[in-house]
């Protein structure tokens, strides 16, 4: 397969054993995203699985592997002329089907606005060119990270990406933790104004967006607040406000009630 950029939809069988190999053009790397993958949900990942290997067949380097019991959405990079995918299913007697992208891309031209580093305790972020159509082919990674101690809690005040019921075109997937690989919470797309809260002092959000269909993107903020179960005692200063915690346990520790 040679095209810049390809959209399948692959039904699968029991037994099956199938492989795909992308050719890129010079001075271009391949990124491929596996954004709906239903396989047999009580199948093991040695017997029924997805490999991406980087070259042209199964015996390259492995790049990754994909089965049911992953949490979160695969997404492999390879800059050599060729990427290999295999699918290999067990003798199981359900219907299968993955939805894989992938298309070409220059590693040297990137997007304005496209991902980032958050570290203040509140913020916001949008799509790039919001709310104009955001841009075809992105892949944008914004990491937050607040102060130890705090949780994270992400209010999109707005999503208008391309409506699909698994969310396989354009789609932003929320993890709770400071990378792709920390446990997906929410993979949403369409219409919709979803709050998020993470279980530590960092969140990962990734925009991901094919070829057609560019609506208006999204707009979001988030606020940190103090995680009640964590013993902390701080003392927080910005430009307008100020905030201090103390924990209870200090407060205890003078013989004072944290009520009061």
């Amino acid at each position: 397969m040679a095209e810049t950029h390809k959209a399948m939809i692959l039904q699968l069988n029991p037994n099956e054993n199938c492989t795909w190999t992308i050719e890129r053009p010079e001075n271009k790397s391949i990124r491929i995203i596996f954004s709906y993958v239903q396989l047999d949900p009580d199948g093991s990942c040695e017997s029924e699985n997805i490999k991406v290997f980087d070259g042209t067949s199964s015996n390259g380097p492995l790049l990754g592997q994909v089965c049911s019991k992953n949490d979160y959405v695969p997404v492999f990079e390879s800059s050599s002329s060729t990427l290999t995918f295999q699918i290999v299913t067990d003798s199981a007697r359900i219907q299968r089907t993955v939805f894989v992208f992938y298309y070409f891309f220059s590693p040297n031209i990137s997007i304005p606005d496209c991902g980032g580093y958050l570290d203040t305790l509140e913020g916001s972020f949008t799509s790039p060119n919001y709310p104009k159509p955001h841009p075809e082919l992105a892949y944008c990674v914004w990491h937050i990270q607040v102060e130890k101690g705090y949780k994270i809690k992400l209010n999109f005040k707005e999503i208008f990406l391309e409506v699909d019921q698994q969310c396989k075109f354009d789609f932003l997937a929320i993890y709770d933790g400071p990378s792709t690989n920390s446990g997906l919470i929410g993979q949403v797309c369409g219409l919709v104004t979803p709050t998020f809260e993470s279980s530590s002092n960092s969140l990962t959000v990734v925009l991901s967006t094919d070829y057609a269909n560019s609506y208006r993107g999204f707009s979001a903020s988030y606020t940190s607040i103090y995680a009640e179960n964590i013993n902390t005692t701080s003392l927080t200063c910005s430009s307008d406000r100020m905030r201090v915690i103390i924990s209870k346990s200090y407060l205890e520790a003078f013989n004072s009630n944290g009520n009061n």
